[in-house]
């Protein structure tokens, strides 16, 4: 899938695209909250939550895409991979999604033990104070198209110019840090290489919009259903006690097992093309700019979330 760039130097204005994005990525929430209070408007009303939740998805990924895409001179319809899926593909999709989650959720284990989980907390409680329809709309449906829109439909199709590979890895790596924190960077990035394995295999961007609002609709409706952090917590504590370190290893590998079978048969019929990782990415300055910036912004609101 190329890009369509009217200037010699190809490469170097992809990349600014994505070093300019990032960054308004981190500088709009900031202009947004400070022009919020000096208009004078209470950030924890619920109806100013409830608009800032719905409008955020447009503001922070849509509307910079479009923006952007008109000042680097890039054709979003020939940009994003729009290929149509077909229902057995959709099916492998889901499947592969569902055998995905439980690796997940083994990450996030990992990370819970040593960095701050308030952010995840807090998603989770304004799941819970929601209904149902809003919070699948508001936390499922629309994080899925607008950040498949960009991280899996532009950021990877720039990338695949250099590899393959080097695209599944970077466009992982500037999801995670697009969230912000140290957990869920963590979390992104991994969640971020499987969403983008789905588009280079099926050179589809319907099937990472399919995986993750499957992954983020199976999660608010876990979360609505333990109506408080604390039951779920006494759940997964009884849960624990009940079952062995040797039982949950096998169920782990026993998934493991089930995802890398279904990857492997999903990959013969779509194979990743391309050259392997060569690291030519890495040479390119507004990426590496734009890595390191993201991950002092990160880093340091990860250092603040803990000294909260």
């Amino acid at each position: 899938m190329k890009v369509t760039i009217k200037t010699m130097d190809d490469r170097q204005k992809k990349s600014r695209f994505i070093l300019a994005f990032m960054m308004l990525c981190y500088c709009l929430p900031i202009a947004y909250v400070f022009a919020a209070k000096n208009m004078g408007i209470n950030a924890e009303n619920n109806s100013f939550i409830i608009f800032t939740l719905l409008f955020q998805p447009f503001y922070l990924f849509v509307i910079p895409t479009v923006i952007l895409s008109k000042a680097f001179n890039i054709n979003l319809k020939q940009t994003l991979p729009l290929k149509e899926l077909r229902g057995s593909e959709i099916l492998v999709v889901i499947l592969l999604t569902v055998l995905f989650l439980p690796l997940m959720s083994v990450v996030a284990s990992v990370l819970s033990r040593y960095v701050n989980t308030s952010s995840s907390a807090a998603v989770s409680a304004y799941i819970q104070a929601f209904p149902l329809p809003l919070s699948l709309l508001v936390f499922a449906l629309l994080p899925a198209i607008s950040e498949e829109l960009v991280f899996r439909g532009v950021f990877l199709t720039i990338l695949r110019e250099y590899s393959e590979i080097e695209a599944i890895v970077i466009s992982a790596v500037f999801f995670g840090l697009a969230h912000n924190n140290a957990y869920q960077y963590g979390y992104g990035f991994f969640a971020g290489l499987f969403l983008a394995y789905l588009v280079c295999s099926t050179g589809s961007l319907y099937a990472s919009v399919i995986s993750h609002f499957t992954i983020n609709a199976l999660q608010v409706v876990l979360a609505y259903i333990f109506k408080n952090t604390s039951q779920i917590a006494n759940i997964t504590e009884e849960a624990a006690k009940q079952t062995t370190f040797k039982q949950n290893s096998i169920l782990i590998v026993i998934f493991f097992g089930l995802f890398c079978i279904t990857a492997e048969q999903f990959s013969k019929r779509h194979k990743i093309e391309g050259k392997k990782f060569v690291g030519d990415s890495l040479q390119d300055k507004n990426i590496i700019t734009a890595v390191l910036l993201s991950a002092i912004a990160v880093l340091w609101a990860s250092i603040k979330a803990r000294g909260m």
